[in-house]
């Protein structure tokens, strides 16, 4: 964190400092699928989620 607050502090900028490549491309991929999703069926928030998440990553393996 700046000792001294940002006067216009870019969120993006924030959230992907620090990330690889890979895993820019793999948020992005999420974010479609998520708007995708949003856009067509209008599920709820969390379950639009839900459902990126399974289309790009699949599901957990337990």
């Amino acid at each position: 964190m700046p000792e001294e607050p940002l006067p216009n502090p870019d969120p993006w900028g924030e959230a992907l400092r620090g990330r690889t490549e890979e895993e820019v491309a793999a948020l992005a991929l999420w974010v479609a699928a998520y708007r995708r999703l949003r856009q067509r069926a209008k599920p709820p928030p969390k379950e639009a989620a839900k459902g990126a998440t399974l289309g790009v990553w699949g599901p957990l393996p337990f």
